[in-house]
């Protein structure tokens, strides 16, 4: 779960996927929530971040992005990833 500090409600989340470009693919609609699931396979290994976006001033400012998480997929069978509070510490972005 991608998460804004206590007392900052955020308007949105954003969930950002790397594979060695500079700049990274969105991977989840702006207005879809904190939580991002994948179903894992070859295709979606690689390096994750989150950001959030909050009302400030009559505006909306963004956050850095998080810390990234790495996920390898190792085999072939298929499961679920689902980021949830067992990794918010490291998916939490700061302004």
């Amino acid at each position: 779960m991608c998460s804004a500090p206590e007392g900052e409600p955020a308007s949105r989340y954003r969930f950002f996927y790397r594979e060695g470009q500079q700049d990274p693919s969105v991977v989840q609609h702006p207005n879809a929530g904190a939580r991002l699931e994948l179903t894992a396979d070859k295709g979606n290994a690689g390096t994750y971040t989150c950001a959030y976006w909050r009302w400030e001033s009559n505006g909306e400012i963004s956050s850095t992005n998080s810390n990234s998480v790495s996920i390898t997929v190792t085999g072939e069978s298929l499961f679920f990833l689902l980021f949830d509070g067992r990794v918010s510490r490291d998916l939490t972005p700061s302004l």
